[in-house]
């Protein structure tokens, strides 16, 4: 079974699986530019909101199964910002 992740209200907003998610990352890893109206034509959800999603998501046990090496990856680059935000904090 595939987890669904409520990608918003009520305002038709689409709902995103897991594997949906995970999937537009692997195919898209690093296209700053390009990257943002891919998720928007693709997904239908705003660059921010794909992300708050995609942060919900790398820490679920199920993105782990289906994809490890991603979630790994993703969840590296996100501990990483946040040490950086923390130091930046510390300094100022």
């Amino acid at each position: 079974m595939v987890m669904s992740v409520v990608a918003g209200n009520m305002t038709k907003m689409p709902t995103l699986t897991v594997l949906e998610l995970l999937d537009f990352e692997a195919r898209h890893p690093n296209h700053p530019g390009g990257k943002q109206q891919a998720i928007e034509l693709e997904l239908g959800v705003t660059a921010a909101r794909y992300y708050q999603l995609l942060g919900r998501v790398i820490d679920e046990p199920e993105a782990e199964q289906l994809d490890p090496m991603l979630v790994h990856r993703l969840r590296r680059l996100r501990d990483r910002a946040d040490g950086r935000r923390r130091a930046g904090q510390r300094i100022a």
